[in-house]
């Protein structure tokens, strides 16, 4: 195809590519709320703003459950302001800002295409756009990046990514224009802050633009103008390079378990997650190349871990792999800086979340930018081998554009509604406990409605959970509270199972939401059958000596457990904690017992706590701080007057 005919035909080919695109996800807009969805958006009341005045929507902007992202929870407010409580819209306006980032990485790899034309590609008007568009239209469709559109919590990943894109393409477009060195020294820097805050107020992945800024300097510009080295430019990166490595620095003076704090709450060590992690990006990079609904997923809870470099030994096959990409990225940088490009953006978007970081071992969601370095190296690479065949590389391109299509619109289908999802999920994915779990709460609610015959199914799907997940009780206690129905028969070894993983593993952060569910049961005045073991599992929290836990056990002792004395004496030792919750919890329980010097004397200093930031703003602890202040008005005017 003659390149003033593609160049022509390249706004139809976009627009074709977005209403693929659209066609594609339309199914899947219809879905339901999700795992995080759950608490960041659906039981978030603070979301719904009455107006547009402060006194909504600042604390609608601060109800994030661990406080930050501003900006991503200001844009779940304004969907629920303007189109109502529908998740239909909010995966629509999703939807929306994936395209418009398309477009955006459209526009930026056009405008690298052309900088490096003279040295890359033979065609400088026409080639480089075609190149950006194949990418950017492949990218679109592509079924990775489902979970970052249809799972509503990872709007902050579209948003945050938006950024990126921007401050890059802002960077590119000041570089080459300014020419002074004051104004270098003042507007890049002013620039990158500017756009890296911003993203960050979506999701802190946006701290990585200044690394993407380095990898885009060291292809296009390699800190030089006018074939000299740019002192300003340099001057910059050095002088970020120091002030992050001392930010860093003072972190870990502060805190020396920084990092390694967060793995007690895991099931896995710090070696064996780095390790994981060669495996892992292995395998996003197949799905990106060649994608399978049946390898896609949103849980890999089944992913096996590494627990050493030939345990197994596809970990160190996979590090050596990944060590070929990053020599092949060096290699290329001169002869083929566009696959190198493809290679270093793939590398540095998986630099916060697929590193030390103790975060889940993996997510989709974390390929939503570095699937576009992955299909910039393979387009760009297909180019250079078929360049003289046209026909056949054009043939090709649409063959898997064609491809990840049809692909994204069968999952786009299976997300549609959750009880499909979730089929699927355990079928394609048999040794999650978490998709398997899932799955027996969609039949529980089934059992609920008083469709008897979900018993059964029920039963074997919670129990099979249960096998499968060695440190949770998500199971057991999903057990416990079907046997409420005549269908499901209630065994007390079920609790005494959850009791022995609870002592092993007290940190372990579902069993935490499992233990709330069961203890709202029984609060309920339901789960009778199984309330006299209660005790058993609640004893066993409480003797693990963990604050939350032992929290949860004070609240049933408050409660259902009728035991004041350890109630009181489990609330007033987790206070250290810092857990906001714990205090709410407490304060309410002497409320209850009409200890109201002391609730007093506990309130006085938990303002003062929360006055100063030391407990996270989430919509759950807003709520109930507001009603506690209410309820101890009195306390602050004794406090004045004193």
């Amino acid at each position: 195809m003659p390149s003033s005919t593609l160049l022509r035909w390249l706004p139809v080919l976009l627009l074709l590519a977005l209403t693929v695109c659209i066609g594609a996800y339309y199914p899947g807009l219809s879905g339901e709320y999700l795992f995080d969805d759950l608490h960041v958006i659906q039981t978030n009341k603070l979301l719904r703003i009455p107006s547009l005045a402060p006194e909504f929507v600042i604390p609608a902007m601060e109800s994030f459950t661990a406080s930050g992202r501003q900006l991503s929870m200001f844009s779940f407010a304004l969907n629920f302001y303007f189109f109502g409580d529908s998740t239909w819209w909010l995966k629509f306006i999703n939807l929306l800002i994936h395209c418009l980032n398309g477009i955006t990485i459209y526009i930026l790899l056009k405008t690298i295409c052309h900088k490096l034309a003279g040295d890359t590609f033979q065609s400088k008007n026409s080639f480089p756009e075609y190149l950006a568009a194949v990418t950017a239209a492949i990218w679109l469709v592509h079924p990775i990046n489902l979970t970052s559109v249809l799972y509503l919590s990872q709007r902050m990943t579209l948003l945050s990514s938006f950024f990126i894109l921007t401050g890059l393409i802002f960077y590119i477009y000041a570089r080459t224009r300014i020419r002074s060195p004051l104004r270098k020294l003042v507007y890049l820097p002013l620039g990158i802050l500017a756009f890296t805050l911003t993203g960050f107020a979506c999701k802190e992945n946006a701290a990585l633009l200044p690394l993407f800024i380095f990898v885009v300097e060291l292809i296009l510009f390699r800190f030089k103008s006018n074939g000299k080295i740019d002192r300003e430019v340099a001057t910059i990166f050095v002088g970020g390079f120091l002030l992050v490595a001392l930010a860093i620095g003072y972190k870990f003076l502060q805190r020396p378990d920084w990092i390694i704090s967060g793995y007690s709450s895991r099931h896995f060590t710090l070696e064996e997650r780095v390790l994981t992690q060669f495996r892992a990006l292995i395998f996003y990079i197949q799905q990106i190349l060649l994608p399978s609904n049946f390898s896609l997923g949103l849980w890999h809870d089944d992913f096996q871990l590494s627990k050493g470099l030939l345990h197994p030994v596809s970990t160190l096959a996979s590090g050596i792999g990944l060590l070929a990409l990053l020599v092949c990225s060096i290699v290329t940088l001169f002869r083929l800086p566009m696959v190198s490009l493809g290679i270093m953006w793939f590398f540095v978007a998986h630099a916060i979340e697929s590193t030390i970081i103790p975060l889940e071992i993996m997510h989709e969601h974390r390929n939503y930018l570095a699937s576009m370095g992955i299909v910039l190296s393979l387009v760009c690479l297909l180019d250079r081998l078929l360049r003289s065949r046209k026909l056949i590389l054009t043939a090709l391109f649409g063959c898997i554009f064609a491809y990840d299509s049809v692909v994204l619109a069968q999952r786009s289908n299976i997300w549609s509604n959750n009880f499909r999802l979730f089929e699927h999920e355990a079928m394609a994915h048999p040794d999650s406990a978490i998709a398997t779990f899932q799955l027996g709460v969609k039949y529980y609610e089934d059992l609920v409605r008083g469709n008897a015959e979900s018993g059964a199914r029920v039963f074997e799907l919670f129990s099979r959970s249960a096998a499968l997940e060695s440190r949770a009780i998500n199971g057991e206690l999903g057990l416990v509270v079907a046997s409420e129905y005549d269908s499901v028969d209630y065994n007390p070894d079920w609790i005494n199972r959850a009791a022995r993983k609870l002592k092993e593993f007290p940190k372990e952060v579902s069993s935490q939401s499992a233990m709330m569910v069961y203890l709202r049961c029984l609060s309920d005045g339901k789960c009778k059958q199984s309330e006299a073991d209660a005790d058993i599992l609640f004893g066993a929290a409480y003797d693990t000596g963990y604050f939350r836990l032992r929290s949860l056990a004070a609240t049933y002792y408050a409660g259902v457990g009728n035991d004041m004395q350890k109630a009181e004496k489990g609330f007033a030792t987790s206070l250290t904690s810092g857990d906001a919750l714990t205090w709410i919890n407490y304060l309410a329980f002497l409320l209850r017992l009409q200890k109201d010097n002391l609730a007093c004397e506990i309130y006085q200093e938990f303002d003062a706590k929360w006055n100063r930031g030391e407990f996270q703003n989430t919509a759950q602890n807003l709520g109930h701080a507001s009603n506690l202040k209410k309820q101890l008005a009195g306390c602050r005017v004794k406090a004045e007057q004193s």
